[in-house]
């Protein structure tokens, strides 16, 4: 028996209350039925009524917290995949493939003796189609003296000096087969752009 059905046991042997035919069970779902336990009356006073207002209104605003939890939840993950998507789109629009390979090939094995232009066109020293074998043909997109940084036009032969030739893919114009012992930019070596 426990201590709360002793209590009750214990005013009814001295007559203080009446002892109910079946055991009283306290119920403590709500502040309305501790109150109707307490007073023993089974409609509903002004207190319980307010207690019952008072109850509702804390139950709602754990509604609502729990609601702005879960929308701040979604909020967050909705950010997070548009700052994603949209860092994807820009690496898109730079010209980097989504499979990560360069959109251009730096070639660094010019000599000087081969301009930019016919150097990628020709994919001469075969620095091209080993940077992007799936390229079918190549242009220069600029050049640079390797010594100095000085930029020069693509179709400029640096009289000997090596330089650095950025080349991009170019589908209008396929590579050229080219014969053994030619000379970059001599006959099927030469760029026609």
């Amino acid at each position: 028996m426990d201590s709360y059905q002793q209590m009750l046991n214990m005013q009814a042997a001295q007559g203080m209350r009446q002892m109910p035919s079946t055991p009283v069970t306290p119920q403590m779902s709500s502040p309305m039925n501790q109150v109707a336990q307490m007073s023993g009356v089974q409609g509903r006073s002004a207190l319980q009524q307010q207690m019952m207002v008072r109850w509702n209104a804390v139950q709602k605003k754990k509604k609502m917290v729990a609601l702005g939890v879960i929308g701040a939840v979604v909020v967050v993950g909705l950010i997070t995949t548009a700052v994603l998507l949209s860092k994807k789109k820009k690496a898109d629009s730079t010209g980097t493939p989504s499979t990560g390979a360069p959109a251009s090939v730096t070639a660094k094995q010019n000599n000087g003796t081969c301009n930019g232009s016919s150097y990628c066109y020709t994919n001469w020293n075969n620095e091209v189609k080993s940077a992007q074998p799936t390229w079918v043909g190549a242009k220069c997109a600029s050049m640079t003296d390797a010594a100095t940084g000085t930029v020069l036009p693509c179709n400029k032969v640096n009289d000997g000096k090596s330089v650095v030739v950025v080349c991009v893919e170019d589908k209008d114009h396929p590579f050229p087969t080219i014969p053994a012992n030619t000379a970059c930019g001599v006959g099927g070596a030469a760029s026609p752009i």
